[in-house]
Order: structure tokens, then sequence, then C-alpha cells
């Protein structure tokens, strides 16, 4: 039984610099002000447009046809003008959810942006010459102080059973949680990228709009390494990955790791109405959950709001810690009300 659920959002990937969910909107906004000049890009991200050129070719039936280029072309740059006026990217996808070409570049944006920030991110490799990353650099966020209270008092024959009693919705398209735990159990235990995989996959991740693709050691169809960018003709693949709203996961997989949890812990958690609606349960819990949650940021009267909503998701019920605090600082302050 998973007992205790972290629903994870954009605040907490970006204590790995990871960017927030306004920053990601302006990068993706800057990738795709797509302008040509005589066939050549003159603004706008080279890998996006010959990604866009392939996808020309595919809907052309193997053949590139301008005018479906130039449509492309126009989608893009109509989401580079517009994505400022709308709360996230998420919420814009939906909004143009009739509009396959849209929706299309819009994937294409977030593939980019995500892999660039991962490659930026604290998680990439220590140096040139390692591959690995330097796990002392986020000894004060809050994936240091997660893993902690996965592992504190247990062995390598232990955790597993912590680890079943957990799982996390992350509404991120990144990996960085899984890059990051597949890093720190193997240097904890000392154990082989083998043994660690075996691990995280009792650890249930649910990522309701999808990610970037699988990491390499999850064994899936469609993967590359963290922070790492696939051949142009292969993004296809990976937009496939991410999901809008109507297209996400069904709530259903998410409500069943809700219905007996005791505790919820909301990390860098924007509270958009779409999310919240995903997470909603059904039926009203038969125990009372304790519920954390990071509002860094919000006001005192969006915090009322914010309550109201955490204790909608359990048809009125709930005790709700809220706090204007990092995701880091509330390990620390809550260590033993967090632990599992």
């Amino acid at each position: 039984m998973r007992t205790t659920v972290f629903v994870v959002g954009a605040g907490a990937s970006s204590e790995a610099k990871l960017p927030t969910g306004i920053e990601l909107k302006d990068e993706i906004s800057k990738l795709l002000k797509i302008r040509m000049d005589a066939n050549s890009p003159r603004t706008g991200d080279d890998a996006i447009i010959e990604a866009l050129r392939t996808r020309t070719v595919n809907d052309a039936g193997g053949s590139f046809d301008a005018a479906i280029f130039h449509s492309y072309l126009n989608q893009a740059l109509h989401i580079s003008k517009a994505l400022t006026l709308a709360p996230s990217i998420d919420n814009f996808l939906d909004t143009h959810r009739n509009n396959e070409k849209l929706t299309y570049c819009g994937k294409l944006g977030i593939v980019r942006a995500i892999l660039e920030a991962e490659r930026r991110s604290l998680l990439r490799p220590a140096n040139s010459k390692s591959e690995r990353p330097r796990l002392s650099d986020l000894q004060h966020t809050w994936f240091n102080s997660f893993f902690q209270l996965l592992t504190i008092n247990c062995d390598i024959h232990q955790v597993e059973e912590r680890l079943r009693s957990t799982a996390l919705i992350v509404f991120n398209y990144d990996r960085c949680i899984e890059h990051f735990l597949f890093e720190a159990l193997q240097l904890y235990y000392a154990i082989k990228p083998d043994e660690a995989a075996a691990l995280i996959s009792q650890l249930k991740i649910i990522h309701p709009y999808g990610t970037v693709g699988d990491l390499p050691w999850m064994g899936g169809n469609t993967s590359t390494e963290f922070g790492a960018s696939p051949p142009q003709h292969e993004m296809d693949a990976f937009v496939r990955q991410i999901k809008t709203f109507t297209e996400s996961i069904e709530s259903e997989e998410i409500r069943s790791s809700f219905s007996e949890a005791r505790k919820f812990i909301f990390l860098g958690f924007a509270f958009h109405d779409l999310n919240m609606e995903l997470l909603k349960l059904t039926t009203k819990p038969r125990i009372t959950p304790l519920c954390f949650a990071t509002t860094r940021g919000f006001s005192s009267s969006d915090m009322k709001v914010i309550d109201r909503q955490i204790k909608g998701l359990f048809h009125g019920h709930g005790n709700v810690e809220l706090e204007d605090m990092t995701c880091a600082d509330l390990f620390r302050n809550y260590s033993k009300s967090l632990a599992i």
C-alpha cells in the first residue's frame, strides 16, 4: 500500500536549476520564434526547424511540401507570441487541443527546452570526463533530503519496502528524480546500475503529462541520456511522449495511489485547476489525510484558496499544513512529520 504520496511541480525541480513554469514558457517562446530569411533560419531553434521539415515530409507522404512546412512555422510563431498570456504551456496547449499542428510545435518546444534544461542542471555530468553528476552539489536541495527520508535506518534489503510504500505524482517533463535516485542508490549502497534500477521500479512514479523519454536504464523504446538531445530525425518519437491535459494518463491511476495514502506532500506545486482536477478522488477517503504543501510566493489570500483546493481533493477532509518555504526547507523543518 502506498502510504505517502509526493505531488511534485516545477518549483521542486527548480532546486536542481530546472526552469519554473514561467521560465519554461519564456524558453519555449524563444525556441519557437522562428522566422526564415531566404530559406535559412534567422531566429528560432535549428533542431526544431529540422524536426518540422521531417514532420512535413511525413505529412506530405514522403516529399517536402513548402505550404505544409510554413503552416507549421506559422503555428510555432503563434505560440511564441501568445504563450506569455497563458498560465502555463499545459494550459495553452489544452486551449488549442484541436489544433494538431500547433500542439505538435508546442510539444517540440517542450522537448527541446527540457532536455537543454537537464543539460544545464545540477544533475549534469560533473565534468567532461565523467558521465555521472556530482551529487554533493544537491546536498542542500530537497532531492538529498528526500533520499535520506527513503533510506534512513534502512539497509539494502529494507529500503525496498520503504520504496513500495511511496508514490510520486510528477507534473514535470524532466527526469530529475529518476536520474538522481539512480545515481544516489548506486553511490550510497555501493550497488550496480541494474540493482539500482530494480529498486527504483518498486517506487511508483507517475508523470501525468509524460516526460522527454525514458532514461536508458529504464528499458523503454524511446530513451535518451539525461540532458542529451536525440537525433533530429527521431524527435517525433519524443514528441509523442508529451501529453496534453486531454491526453494525460487516466486519472484513475493517480487516484489509486491517493485512495489509501495517509500523507500527502505537495512540493513546488502551482495548484492549477487542470492539475487539481486530475488529482481529485471520486469518493471520500476512509482515512483523513495529513497534507503538507510549500506555498512560496503565494499571498495569504491565495493560501486560503489552496487550503480549500487541497481539502476539496478529499471531499472536504484533510488536515492541511501550508508553509511559505522552499521544498528543501519543508524537509528540514518537518523531518519527523514527513517520515515514511
